[in-house]
């Protein structure tokens, strides 16, 4: 291993455990995001289902209470034992003068025969006698189907009043239809906004009654009186299939303004009449719990992805250095520096890994130490063999030289004798 390669294999091994836990962090972070989307979904789903449940409760009273005037108006006139056949009116006066003053319709109050020709109105009397009504639809519509109708917004001469109206069938004992009994509810007045004025709005909320033709017949803001509902080619349908809705509405009005606030509506049809009811709110205003707890899953998810990271780069240092100069320290091993010594790395697996290269580093330095007092014990004895056969050898120079010189001496001798 070289010591040049140490701090590369240490970064990687620190990118190693950042990416696992980074990668272990946006795990939990999408099962906490895919909490806090199903629990947010769960908040704004309840609140649409109660917005909806609103609509549908004032929309079943609206009807409750229309149907219970027109049926206090039928008793009313069943009570004075009215009889449409003969010439007498004085019971067909006193009856529709007492349901004028105790039902919802403040305009007028009227009873016609089968053909749909007023007998008697209240409060005109006698001026209304003979008057058509057939060719109002919802009279039309009374007369044929023999069921109680409710009208859409329309304005009455000479005055152009706006007024909606309703009419129940009467029928003599033998269950034949022999006329109606119906009236006219002035919508300037506060009659019909009073039945549903007990509904809570909020701040940003106001309720609407919307006929068939989706015209409003009263509203908590008065500027939307008599009004078209930006929400026509939707509420149409509804009413006509009776069914209810609820969303958030932005691009669906009819007429889109710039900038304008995107609301909540819950829109509930009646039973028994062509009419319903829308209730609105600003999606700001209506949301704000769940919008609330979303940010709050948003800012507490950023709070512990950056958190979690933190946590990785602490951690992969922690684990990384020790590692790194584990490493440096077994480099230096390699190469054969044992004289610095392994610092403590505490009592963990590294502290025990870093214990050991300490004791093989003690151990190593004292075999190194060893061999190198065997390397200079037996130069010395190579120095001392050394100079021992350079003694021998200084001797047996001089022992050949003697015995050569006896040699010349021996033959000088012989050959003197």
């Amino acid at each position: 291993m070289r010591v040049r390669d140490i701090p590369i294999l240490g970064s990687r091994l620190q990118r190693r455990i950042i990416l696992i836990i980074a990668l272990g962090t946006l795990l939990m972070a999408l099962v906490l995001g895919l909490s806090g989307y199903l629990a947010v979904k769960e908040s704004i789903d309840r609140t649409l289902e109660e917005r909806l449940a609103l609509a549908n409760m004032t929309a079943s009273y609206v009807d409750y209470t229309l149907r219970q005037n027109l049926l206090r108006l039928e008793e009313a006139v069943l009570a004075e034992g009215v009889n449409l056949s003969d010439d007498d009116l004085a019971p067909e006066r006193r009856a529709l003068r007492n349901a004028y003053f105790q039902t919802i319709f403040n305009d007028q109050v009227f009873l016609t025969d089968r053909s749909g020709l007023i007998i008697w109105a209240e409060p005109q009397g006698e001026s209304a006698q003979g008057v058509n009504l057939s060719e109002y639809a919802y009279i039309r519509e009374t007369l044929s189907t023999g069921k109680p109708v409710a009208s859409p917004l329309f304005s009455v001469e000479p005055s152009h009043k706006p007024v909606a109206a309703a009419a129940t069938p009467l029928r003599d004992r033998t269950g034949e239809l022999v006329g109606l009994v119906g009236g006219t509810m002035d919508l300037t007045s506060s009659a019909l906004l009073q039945i549903i004025s007990p509904v809570t709005l909020w701040e940003t909320g106001y309720i609407e009654v919307i006929d068939s033709q989706c015209a409003v017949l009263a509203s908590s803001r008065e500027e939307l009186l008599f009004t078209l509902s930006d929400h026509d080619r939707i509420l149409a349908g509804l009413i006509v299939e009776k069914a209810t809705s609820v969303r958030t509405c932005h691009s669906c009005h009819t007429d889109v303004a710039k900038g304008r606030e995107t609301e909540v509506m819950a829109f509930a049809p009646l039973t028994f009449f062509p009419w319903g009811v829308s209730i609105r709110q600003s999606e700001r205003e209506a949301l704000a719990p769940a919008r609330g707890m979303e940010l709050r899953f948003i800012a507490f998810g950023v709070a512990f992805v950056l958190f979690a990271l933190l946590l990785s780069v602490g951690i992969a240092r922690s684990v990384v250095r020790p590692v790194k100069l584990l490493r440096a320290s077994a480099g230096r091993i390699a190469a054969g520096n044992l004289a610095e010594p392994i610092p403590p790395m505490g009592r963990d697996e590294l502290g025990e890994l870093a214990q050991s290269l300490e004791t093989m580093r003690l151990r190593l330095s004292e075999s190194l130490e060893a061999i190198q007092r065997w390397n200079r014990e037996l130069e010395a004895k190579v120095k001392d063999r050394t100079r021992e056969l350079e003694t021998a050898e200084v001797a047996r120079a001089d022992l050949l030289k003697r015995l050569s010189y006896a040699q010349e001496e021996e033959r000088k001798r012989i050959a003197r004798e």
